[in-house]
């Protein structure tokens, strides 16, 4: 494998930036209480940030929405996986 590839920050894990705050309650309400069908998320990481907070309000949304989730990094993206491999609205 390429040093820089190997040494690459896409290959970290990191601390989730959106997390039990205001952004975060008001993804949370919007995903439980709105009338959606499809949330897209880009730069989803491990799963644990915004990414957590969409999942808890659409586990509670009657219409079921479908939450698709997109991660360049494999690392990451691999977390992400594990983190909501039983939730079938989590793609």
């Amino acid at each position: 494998m390429n040093n820089e590839i190997s040494n690459s920050e896409l290959n970290r894990l990191i601390p989730p930036e959106i997390k039990n705050d205001e952004f975060y309650a008001t993804l949370q309400r919007i995903t439980r209480e709105e009338n959606i069908k499809t949330v897209l998320e880009i730069g989803s990481s491990s799963g644990e940030g915004s990414t957590e907070a969409f999942v808890t309000g659409i586990r509670h949304n009657p219409h079921k929405p479908i939450l698709f989730c997109m991660e360049v990094s494999k690392t990451r993206f691999t977390e992400l996986q594990k983190r909501y491999e039983n939730d079938d609205f989590v793609k």
